[in-house]
């Protein structure tokens, strides 16, 4: 057997089929739970893996995720000890006690707790979970014909999956789909689904211990809870100095390059730190809100857009 469009032989006619499909764009095998479509069998049965999700929250930090320790070991008296405040950086599994010095080696270890997940229905109005496949794709039959389903292609929202499935065959051929980033806490999902299934489940709220600070997401908590500690545990790898955030090493880096990322919208000047942009905007007002205080009883009428400029003229 010949293929019409690009001419490869086949020996069965299975084989012709599943080929031919991609040229086509047939996708006849759909997803009962979301309406998603496949060219092949074997990847509509990949992809019901993605309606798995942890039973509960996911978290990674430990109860205690700054510790105070003595600076001094060898003080005589405990009250001289003061006390400093470090960084515990681990991250833990909530599933058992295991305890990890990176992300990547809890999320390789969680793969041991796969069988805690659930199947759970993506319907709005509806947050049944199910341990077992039959049961899960017994009860999205349920929805078919009284469900909300959402184009991945377009975003167009149907009331059935026929209606659905006769939608996206209008379209030419399947988009790959863009990463959906959430609004609140700027994490990537590679689908819409996933993406509702996170606003649904997540309170954007993650509270410093210490100030009470507000986070929409652990890694922003996280990158906080170094400004609690005594110690500046980011290396600049140029001049040595340290920091005590990321993000400060981060902007500390960018006088070390060329990049000005920082322009004037009124000049061509540029610079590398935005400091130095607001400093450089004062020489444009035209008015001068620092005058020199002795104006009326020396005559002295200078007047400077910067206070350091006034200080020098009392010098």
């Amino acid at each position: 057997m010949k293929c019409s469009f690009c001419g490869k032989q086949f020996r069965k006619k299975f084989d012709m089929d599943q080929h031919l499909r991609s040229h086509t764009g047939e996708r006849p095998f759909q997803c009962i739970v979301c309406g998603r479509t496949f060219s092949q069998k074997s990847n509509l049965m990949k992809h019901m893996a993605t309606h798995k999700v942890w039973p509960k929250k996911m978290f990674t930090l430990p109860n205690n995720p700054v510790l105070q320790v003595p600076s001094s070991k060898n003080s005589a008296n405990p009250n001289d000890e003061v006390g400093i405040m470090i960084m515990n950086k681990t991250f833990v599994c909530q599933f058992c006690p295991c305890v990890f010095n990176s992300f990547l080696e809890l999320k390789s270890h969680r793969k041991a707790h796969e069988s805690q997940k659930v199947y759970k229905c993506i319907q709005k109005d509806c947050c049944a979970t199910f341990k077992d496949l039959s049961s899960f794709l017994e009860h999205s039959q349920n929805h078919i014909n009284k469900g909300q389903y959402e184009c991945r292609i377009c975003h167009s929202e149907f009331s059935s999956l026929a209606n659905l499935g006769n939608h996206l065959a209008t379209h030419n051929k399947m988009k790959k789909s863009s990463t959906a980033t959430c609004r609140k806490c700027k994490s990537r999902f590679t689908s819409l689904e996933s993406l509702n299934r996170h606003l649904s489940t997540d309170s954007h709220r993650y509270p410093c211990s210490i100030c009470h600070r507000v986070f929409t997401c652990e890694r922003f908590l996280r990158r906080h809870l170094a400004v609690h500690t005594h110690t500046a545990q980011f290396l600049c790898p140029v001049c040595n100095k340290s920091f005590k955030t990321e993000k400060c090493l981060k902007m500390h880096k960018i006088i070390h390059s060329n990049v000005r990322p920082f322009s004037c919208q009124v000049c061509p000047a540029s610079f590398n730190r935005k400091d130095r942009l607001s400093r450089h905007n004062l020489t444009h007002e035209n008015e001068k809100k620092f005058k020199c205080p002795f104006s009326k009883k020396m005559g002295c009428g200078k007047e400077f857009n910067r206070k350091g400029n006034l200080y020098y003229n009392f010098t």
